[in-house]
This record gives structure tokens, sequence and C-alpha cells, in this order.
């Protein structure tokens, strides 16, 4: 018996492995162009500058809550 959720598993893997096999000549054109001699280099690059596009928000909030939790330190010691 399986799940429904391994269904959909099987065809998000698929649709990536489509999508990845269709962009591969894209992708050797587009790092030949940009100056990498070894595309991976570049797929690699991509994923780098992705991951850090997606911590930024976090980076940010988590900075916010810092300087809140400052304020709040700084002025329980006033009232203590």
């Amino acid at each position: 018996m399986t799940a429904p959720v391994d269904g959909l598993h099987d065809r998000s893997l698929d649709s990536a492995t489509r999508l990845a096999a269709l962009a591969t000549p894209v992708i050797n054109q587009l790092s030949q162009t940009l100056g990498f001699r070894y595309p991976p280099a570049f797929i690699l690059l991509l994923a780098f500058l992705g991951l850090c596009l997606i911590s930024r928000p976090y980076s940010v909030t988590i900075s916010r809550l810092h300087k809140h939790q400052k304020r709040l330190a700084q002025r329980l010691a006033l009232i203590d």
C-alpha cells in the first residue's frame, strides 16, 4: 500500500529530471558565454546565490528581533 504522497514525489522528481534535461544546453551555452569553462561550477554559483537570496530575509528578521530584544532589556533595566 503506497501513500498518495509517493505519487506526488515521483511526479515532482520526474518533472525536475525533465527540466534538468531541457535546461542542460541552455546552461552550457550561458556558462560558456559568461566565461565558465566547467558548467557545473556555474550551476554551483547559481545555487550559492539562490541560497544567499533565500537566507537574506531571515537574516534581516533576526537582526530586527535582536534590536527589539536589546531595547526591551534596556527598558526592563530602567524599571528595576
